[in-house]
């Protein structure tokens, strides 16, 4: 019962977060469609079989349908959803119908109507974005200087020490510390280029990362790259923020907000010397003291030992507690200053994700990575129950994705229709209908076959 529950939970908040995205990329087209004087028949939330919808006064169906991964405006001359022309059809349009047609306008306009779903989806992420940083804060800017390198890390293998200042890394400019935090995140078991200020001299090395367990913003736990060194400011109490269910930790008793103090009489200063410590336990039971109210306690646990196959093939072992601590250093910025940094953090984003991608192409990170539909409920599920600040951030993120996607210059895609229009551009009139139908059924194709790979990808990880 408990997992039905779940189940509706998770597409209950798919279906409503996903609405929302599409409902403004899909009205991204259709304002400067409007605008343009195109006549609008259908607004549609979703694929197949219409469940409601309503007619306006203009006559455009607004309308929610059965299957909900997308959604789309039709036009007035469009043959589908896809907004595929029919050249026939158009020539045999009265002056009239050819004033609110798509097809007929001039590819500036074409070019606005189509790019606009996309660029909606990057307003929307910067939007939030300011409203979250002017409202409850962002995270604070701290130099880049290295406090702490972990004993027998990949860093300290390297030769990275103490007081260094990190200027450079995988050829980015660091200018504070979550530049390089965001170089990490992207890192694949490959040597990275790291150059540092030392003494005012300038030192480079090679750092080949190791990868460790961590939770992502949902709690969940992942393999993520470590390069093992810390600012001072990014060292942060072992106060606890969430405990899995049905985790090691919540099986010992511990609580959200719980204070770790102490693991097997080793002092315990920061959550990263409880991660540390974690990665290098011989999969034994351990004893943990925790302050609860001001009340010092003890439990035991046994962390879950889990396994991952490395890029070489080797099978290894990693333990978990399932456990993760929040951030406290966030700042409360002026309306200024928190779209500004909304806008680099949409180009930060979109970067990463592109790198991802590229990573993906030349064998550095795994296609297992891409998510379907579901692992996409799986995450707006366990968004909504986290609260608010989790959804709108998830809200972002896939906002973001949604429109860098969409301009890939694939058919079928806003980019797809793009890549059309440039060509028509340097050429001086439109591709032949029938090369444009090839290309939608390649581009259908394309689509098809990811999504059915990411489904794969969701079900395995499922397993």
């Amino acid at each position: 019962m408990e997992i039905l529950t779940g189940f509706f939970y998770n597409i209950s908040a798919f279906v409503v977060i996903l609405s929302v995205i599409v409902f403004v990329h899909e009205f991204g087209h259709y304002f400067i469609a409007k605008i343009s004087g195109v006549k609008i028949e259908q607004f549609s939330i979703g694929f197949g079989k219409e469940i409601f919808g309503v007619n306006d006064k203009s006559g455009t169906r607004w309308k929610f349908c059965a299957l909900p991964f997308g959604g789309y405006v039709k036009m007035f001359g469009d043959i589908d959803p896809a907004s595929a022309p029919d050249s026939e059809k158009i020539k045999a349009f009265t002056e009239d119908e050819k004033k609110v047609a798509f097809h007929t306008k001039s590819l500036p306009i074409k070019s606005a109507v189509v790019f606009a779903g996309p660029a909606a989806n990057f307003i929307l992420a910067i939007v939030i974005m300011t409203f979250v940083f002017s409202t409850k804060g962002k995270p604070v800017e701290i130099p880049p200087k290295i406090n702490e390198v972990y004993e027998n890390s990949p860093a300290q293998k390297a030769g990275i020490m103490v007081g260094d200042i990190i200027k450079k890394a995988d050829g980015k400019d660091i200018g504070e510390f979550a530049d390089f935090r965001a170089v990490e995140s992207l890192s694949t078991e490959s040597p990275v280029n790291i150059a540092v200020e030392r003494n005012g001299e300038i030192k480079e090395f090679s750092i080949t990362p190791a990868m460790r367990q961590r939770q992502d913003m949902f709690g969940n736990d992942i393999m993520a790259p470590f390069f093992g060194i810390e600012a001072e400011e990014l060292l942060m109490p072992a106060r606890l923020s969430v405990v899995s269910s049905g985790s090691a930790a919540e099986k010992a008793g511990l609580m959200s907000g719980d204070l770790i103090t102490e693991i097997e009489g080793i002092k315990i200063n920061s959550f990263s010397d409880l991660q540390q410590f974690i990665a290098g336990n011989k999969e034994e039971t351990i004893q943990i003291v925790f302050e609860r109210d001001g009340v010092v306690n003890t439990t035991f646990a046994t962390p879950t030992v889990h396994e991952r196959t490395d890029s070489e093939g080797n099978v290894v072992k990693f333990q978990i507690l399932g456990v993760s601590a929040e951030n406290p250093y966030i700042e409360k910025v002026g309306i200024f200053s928190a779209f500004k940094s909304s806008i680099v953090t949409t180009y930060d984003i979109s970067a990463g994700t592109l790198k991802a991608i590229g990573q993906m192409f030349t064998g550095q990170r795994s296609p297992t990575d891409i998510s379907g539909p579901i692992g996409i409920a799986k995450y707006s599920g366990q968004s909504a129950k986290r609260g608010l600040d989790t959804i709108l951030w998830f809200i972002v993120v896939l906002s973001i994705n949604l429109g860098l996607v969409n301009l890939f210059p694939i058919p079928l895609l806003d980019g797809g229709h793009l890549m059309y229009y440039a060509v028509e551009a340097v050429r001086g009139k439109p591709l032949a209908d029938k090369v444009q139908q090839i290309g939608f059924k390649i581009g259908i194709a394309l689509v098809g076959t990811l999504f059915i790979f990411a489904i794969v990808n969701d079900l395995y990880k499922l397993l």
